[in-house]
């Protein structure tokens, strides 16, 4: 699609419903570009690390956690004797959510922006599929440049991770040491994942330019 001009482009795309799906890791900007959707354009928006949250509140409650801050308490770190099993049960409510807004995506009337996890590549090719036919799937990199800085934003503002295998410490290594040295790992093995799922790649220092365009996600592929 080409690009129209201001309002002309959202014109059409609210006469011809477009879904986007925003990708990347945790704290990367997908939350703001979709609420940016949502508040400037009306669009509906669909924040799937809210809906998992609902979805395990009596699990929460009954562990003395609440918000997306309780779930990263609950589920741990991969080190953490729990973390195997709930993590495990996060992907499964991660997966049972997708489904659901997919249902709800295939009779909505109105332009409809999917805030991922990062995680939704682990939910299983059914899933990912699904959200390419349904969306147009939009990453938005990372800055390897800054990884510690990532990773620090990462201890300060836990989120829930899906490690899988990018997390293999080694003999003698503290937790955190570990952590930090997988961490890497995990940003490389996901960034090739993003890539390959998304039509549409934003480079980091695009879509966090303050004068970054909002139609920029409907234009030709990059």
């Amino acid at each position: 699609m080409s690009i129209l001009s201001g309002n002309d482009l959202f014109n059409v795309i609210k006469k011809s419903p477009m879904h986007i799906s925003t990708l990347g890791m945790s704290n990367i900007g997908k939350s703001y570009l979709s609420q940016r959707l949502q508040l400037e354009h009306g669009f509906e928006r669909f924040e799937c690390d809210k809906l998992i949250e609902t979805a395990l509140a009596p699990e929460l409650e009954k562990n003395g956690y609440k918000g997306i801050d309780g779930v990263a308490a609950w589920m741990g770190q991969p080190y953490d004797p729990n973390y195997a099993e709930r993590s495990a049960r996060y992907l499964q409510l991660e997966k049972e959510v997708m489904l659901e807004v997919f249902t709800k995506l295939k009779t909505l009337d109105k332009p409809a922006v999917v805030d991922t996890t990062g995680s939704v590549i682990y939910t299983g090719s059914d899933v990912t599929k699904t959200l390419q036919e349904l969306t147009r799937v939009v990453y938005l990199k990372a800055d390897f440049a800054h990884v510690n800085e990532l990773f620090e934003k990462y201890l300060k503002e836990p989120k829930p991770v899906i490690w899988a295998d990018s997390y293999s410490p080694r003999e003698g290594e503290t937790n955190i040491a570990s952590l930090s040295r997988c961490y890497r790992n995990l940003l490389q093995f996901r960034a090739q994942k993003y890539h390959e799922l998304a039509e549409l790649t934003l480079e980091f220092a695009e879509h966090r330019s303050p004068k970054f365009k909002l139609k920029r996600l409907f234009s030709e592929s990059a």
